[in-house]
């Protein structure tokens, strides 16, 4: 049986909830979340103002940090999931870490012409540093290399938020692949490459926030914020 999961895009970056939470706790995260990755995006490709600018963010409204790194790692071509599993292996759980396996492999089912993966594509060409090159060479048989980066959010079941952005170099012939293990490359910068965020959100302190968020994102919730169904028990 695969484990519970609720799995959304939030303004293009996977967010995945392990385990059941409340409604209200949800809506607060993503809402939250949406808002500043909206105003994040505003840093262009520069991942690590990108990165600071989503967490600064957040910080401000009652997300209460535990710890946030930053790493700059000579990975071998590796899978991005696994990539994600080892550098979270001290902060998540068994089943937690099967729940971003599931969701990764749900992702990977979708129809290549759905709106929900062309979002994430969107969202990997625009954390590009050759957005350009990259949109004139979208046809499989083209290999243009390129540096991108992905954020994902994975909210325990004890309610804290590990939020992990990782970098890499991948090809147009490939971006669809990485979802469904393809291996990526280590950038070849000397910028952070490996970041992981733990957070709570601290939700007696968020009712200060959170008219002005949910008006804030309200007209960004219908295109911007997609539910993935869960997968169905086998």
């Amino acid at each position: 049986m695969k484990n519970p999961i609720d799995l959304y895009l939030v303004a293009g970056n996977i967010t995945v909830f392990c385990g059941q939470h409340r409604d209200a706790f949800k809506t607060d995260l993503l809402q939250s979340s949406l808002y500043s990755h909206l105003l994040a995006a505003k840093s262009v490709s520069n991942r690590e103002l990108v990165w600071s600018a989503y967490t600064q963010t957040l910080g401000k409204m009652a997300w209460t940090q535990n710890s946030n790194t930053y790493k700059n790692v000579d990975y071998a071509p590796n899978s991005l999931l696994n990539i994600i599993k080892s550098n979270t292996q001290h902060l998540i759980s068994d089943s937690e870490r099967q729940s971003l396996a599931d969701s990764f492999s749900e992702l990977a089912k979708l129809p290549q012409d759905s709106s929900t993966l062309q979002l994430l594509l969107k969202k990997l060409r625009a954390n590009s540093n050759n957005k350009q090159e990259i949109n004139n060479q979208l046809t499989p048989a083209n290999k243009t290399t390129f540096n991108s980066s992905m954020i994902i959010t994975i909210i325990r079941e004890n309610r804290t938020i590990i939020t992990v952005l990782v970098a890499f170099q991948t090809t147009t012939a490939d971006e669809l692949g990485i979802l469904d293990g393809a291996p990526v490359q280590p950038t070849q910068d000397s910028k952070n490459n490996i970041m992981v965020w733990s957070s709570n959100l601290d939700e007696a302190n968020y009712s200060l926030f959170r008219q002005a968020i949910t008006e804030k994102t309200k007209r960004k919730i219908e295109t911007e914020l997609v539910h993935i169904s869960s997968p169905i028990p086998d």
